[in-house]
């Protein structure tokens, strides 16, 4: 089944440059206004290494899949050299997962406190009530300031207090003689991954609202 993917060249613009693939990445082929651009890319390790087109106003685009864990995992569109609104290494985007996750935390926190509150025994027992509701208030809201307001102050608490849980949770663990929640911390630190990338995008993200201000009255 044929998938793809659409993107404005410009912020705010018509979303003309199609990406289409096949399958898990294969057959790539990037088109523009209709217009195939190049050969298909056969699959995603040439992906991987990516692949320049020359644009007809004789701009290049790059299109590329990134991986990596201090990097967002996914289809890399720049244009000489500058992310392409929507794409994976596009800032807001990254602030936008950053937030997500955030929100994410915040509501799981939020129902095991409301539950270990309600009277279930196993929450309660672990020290989910009141205090795990709490955090997830906070943590919702410093995920909202840092999205709506680029806070990277918002982000860097919220950091902050994952990176306690953590640490809170080995030593729990620790104290009752049982093992540390491998799978539990695997998942915060891939958060925290993201939000600390959040942080970096705030600044990347300012950037590239100036750049665009700037070509829009150029």
């Amino acid at each position: 089944m044929a998938r793809e993917q659409k993107f404005a060249l410009e912020k705010g613009g018509d979303k003309r440059l199609v990406v289409r693939w096949t399958g898990i990445w294969k057959n790539i082929e990037t088109s523009l206004d209709g217009q195939v651009l190049g050969e298909p890319i056969p699959n995603l390790k040439a992906l991987k290494e990516g692949r320049d087109y020359k644009l007809p106003d004789g701009r290049t685009l790059t299109v590329k899949f990134v991986t990596g864990i201090f990097e967002q995992q996914g289809l890399a569109l720049q244009i000489d050299g500058r992310p392409i609104a929507g794409s994976s290494q596009d800032p807001r985007e990254q602030i936008k997962l950053a937030a997500g996750l955030l929100y994410f935390v915040a509501g799981l926190s939020a129902l095991l406190g409301i539950l270990g509150m309600a009277g279930v025994a196993f929450l309660a027992n672990l020290g989910f009530g009141w205090p795990s509701l709490a955090a997830g208030a906070v943590i919702g809201v410093l995920g909202y300031v840092g999205a709506r307001h680029r806070s990277r102050a918002a982000f860097a608490v919220a950091a902050a207090i994952i990176l306690v849980d953590m640490a809170l949770s080995i030593a729990l663990s620790a104290d009752m003689g049982g093992r540390v929640p491998t799978t539990g911390l695997i998942i915060r630190a891939f958060i925290l991954i993201a939000v600390f990338r959040g942080i970096k995008a705030v600044g990347d993200a300012a950037k590239a609202d100036d750049r665009d201000m700037a070509e829009t009255f150029r």
